[in-house]
Formats: structure tokens, sequence, C-alpha cells
């Protein structure tokens, strides 16, 4: 019988954590049929290699050059044969209801948004909305209409109808940016907040983070609006005034380097929305991962 639910990992990760999470999942309390896909986004350590040997049960393969998690989990939707994709990262740490709480909820028409928390119990992702900025913002849970890759479940073919996510974005946004896609194809978008994973990193305060984070929102945002010279026109005004706050404040704070990555980042975003060329559909049924 053909699997309900792919899970998908992309994973450039120490191998404990891989480990982990692969273990995590084996032990998931649920007769509903899942299978689990692992693309090594060419890690130095040989990932892949050896899931195969430890997790036989596991499809796991490696790309050819380290390509980021946008690449990657399109790949896993187009190897992924079941109806529908969990996406989580290499270094998350899956309770074992976690699929049964998933279950009852899953739906063609519908995104899944399960809860993130950090090691020490914190929320790192809950309910979000995302503005007309593509910032996304605290919100109640009937609010919620995004999703974050380490946590959310999407329809394949929903997947496929948005174009997938965007691989010129690489990482940083293209979460957020994919759900606003799936949300143009038609999606609605569901909070779960008891189907959680602890989530065993977090670098929101990372400068390279921050300006991939600016100008992967400048750039993809533009596109968004093409063809809406004016909203276009007014976004990229209204994300500049955010970015600026942003940067001056954690200048206040002491915080240089973070200050510079919002700034670098922003101005990237305004030569990319100018001069790199846009794609919006990166699937393909033909494409499959690399072998290993």
């Amino acid at each position: 019988m053909a699997p309900l639910l792919t899970v998908g990992i992309p994973a450039f990760d120490r191998w404990e954590k891989v480990a982990r999470v692969l273990e995590t999942l084996a032990a998931q309390r649920t007769d509903a049929g899942f299978e689990v896909i692992l693309i090594d986004d060419c890690h130095p350590e040989p990932l892949a290699e050896r899931v195969r040997e430890r997790f036989p049960q596991v499809v796991a393969q490696r790309n050819a050059t380290n390509r980021g998690p946008a690449y990657t989990r399109n790949r896993i939707l187009e190897l992924a044969s079941a109806p529908y994709v969990a996406f989580l990262d290499a270094d998350c740490i899956v309770p074992d209801h976690w699929i049964e709480r998933i279950r009852p909820h899953l739906d063609p028409g519908t995104v899944l948004s399960g809860r993130v928390v950090r090691p020490d119990g914190s929320v790192e992702w809950g309910p979000r909305r995302s503005t007309w900025l593509g910032v996304s913002l605290p919100c109640r849970v009937d609010e919620a209409n995004v999703a974050s890759s380490n946590n959310m479940v999407v329809p394949t073919a929903l997947a496929f109808r948005a174009g997938g996510f965007n691989e010129g974005l690489g990482i940083y946004f293209e979460d957020s940016f994919f759900t606003l896609m799936l949300r143009r194809a038609g999606a609605r978008v569901r909070y779960l907040a008891d189907a959680a994973v602890v989530h065993d990193h977090h670098s929101a305060g990372n400068p390279r983070r921050l300006y991939l984070q600016s100008r992967n929102t400048v750039w993809a945002m533009h596109h968004y609006y093409h063809g809406r010279p004016l909203v276009q026109a007014g976004c990229a005004a209204a994300l500049t005034v955010n970015y600026l706050v942003q940067a001056a404040t954690a200048l206040a704070r002491g915080r240089p380097a973070a200050s510079a990555g919002l700034l670098r980042g922003t101005v990237a975003g305004m030569a990319a929305a100018r001069r790199n060329p846009w794609r919006d559909a990166w699937l393909s049924q033909s494409h499959a991962a690399p072998p290993p």
C-alpha cells in the first residue's frame, strides 16, 4: 500500500542529530503508513551512506553539491509517493505521538503548521500571520496563515500547483514565501499547537541569517507583486523602513554586526529585484535527487 505521509528531511548536520531525528521517527506510535526520505545536502560526512546502513527503511540520497534546503525539499517532493509531505529539519526531535496528532487534520486543501519549541521549552514558532510585506507576526491561532518548514505538512498536489520552494532564495524566507504561493494556489493554513517538535538550533540573531532574511524578503516580495507597480513600490519602501528601524535598534543595543547584516541584505535585495532572473515553478516529476 502507498504511504499516507512522506516525512522529508533535508540534512546538513552532524550525524548524531541526524540519527536522533530518525530514531524518534522510528518510535512513532501510529498505524498510519509513512515513509521517510532524507537527502544529504553534500555534508562533509557521508550522511546518506550512514543512514542506509543504520536505517535501511529510510530512502536516503545525497546531492552532488551543496544546494541548500529549498532545492533539497523540492527533490524530496519529487521523490515522495504519499499524498502529503511533512517537512522536518535534521536537528529536530519528534515526540512519539507527532504523526497521530497530524493525521486527523490531513486535508487536500490544507497546509498544517506545527508548533516548534526550543530545547528549553520556549516557543520558537507559534501561530503567525503573514502581513502584506511578507513579514510574519505572532497572532491568534485562528489567524495563522504561514508555516515554518521545520514542522509543516503540505498536500503534495498543492505543492506542485504552487511551484515548490523557490530555489533562488536558498535558505531563510523560502518557507514563508512557499506558504504565500500555496495560499495563492488555494490552500488554507491550519496551526496545530499539539503537533509540536523540538528544534535543537536557533540563530535568529546571527548576522548572516539577518542578511539573508532581509535580502530574500525584499527580493521575493518584489516579484510577488509583479504586475501591481504601486503595491510593489509601496512594499519595497515599507520593507526598507522596517529593516532600517531594525538595524538602528540592533546598533543601539550594541550589535553592529547584526545591524550591518540587515542593511546589506536590504540593499542586496533591491539589487536582486532589478538584476536576478526569477522563476515561479521549480518542480518536475522527472527531476529526482542525484543518485548516491
